[in-house]
């Protein structure tokens, strides 16, 4: 019974913290999204709890459930996370590509279904949640030019504020400065 209570905390903590933090104004989303976006030691650090909450699911799962293959395929998954360069990767081509999570988010609503992919299914859910908060390829670049950096520093309200509007389209700033030329 307490590994069932487990499993659900784990598949209903991570809804309910995005639900709350996502895309709010609260200064300390703001320092996580400037220090990420800065600092590639922080970006690694997410992945690593990222990976540290994902094994923890794993031995909670295969606690219970002994002798099931359907935690193979999730635990390679997992072994992929282990390089950060490929994390690194994949969470940023996760959240610049709408196409890429939408489709990867239809089939986790698929698999959900599927006993057997249980654990594959709760460990992409978990990657999907980890993409909406790791900032965009673009400001990251942004970042790493030294004379951006030094202004977003001490607003890091901008960060956050880019790091959400990076699907708009981008429109020259001369656009509407209400002259008519």
């Amino acid at each position: 019974m307490l590994l069932k209570v487990l499993q659900l905390i784990f598949c209903v903590s991570p809804l309910v913290l995005s639900l709350i933090l996502y895309k709010k104004p609260y200064r300390f989303m703001a320092k996580l999204h400037a220090a990420m976006s800065q600092n590639i030691r922080a970006r690694k650090l997410y992945t690593r709890v990222l990976l540290f909450l994902l094994l923890l699911f794993h031995y909670v799962y295969a606690s219970g459930h002994a002798g099931e293959f359907g935690i193979l395929v999730s635990t390679v998954i997992c072994a992929v996370m282990f390089s950060f360069r490929l994390a690194d990767k994949c969470l940023f081509r996760l959240h610049d590509s709408r196409n890429l999570f939408a489709g990867i988010g239809a089939i986790i609503l698929i698999s959900c279904f599927e006993p057997y992919l249980y654990t594959t299914t709760v460990t992409a859910y978990y990657i999907l949640l980890a993409a909406l908060f790791y900032p965009s390829a673009p400001v990251t670049v942004e970042c790493n030019n030294e004379e951006k950096a030094e202004g977003m520093t001490t607003h890091a309200e901008t960060i956050s504020e880019e790091n959400h509007d990076n699907h708009h389209a981008m429109v020259p700033d001369e656009a509407d400065n209400g002259s008519i030329s």
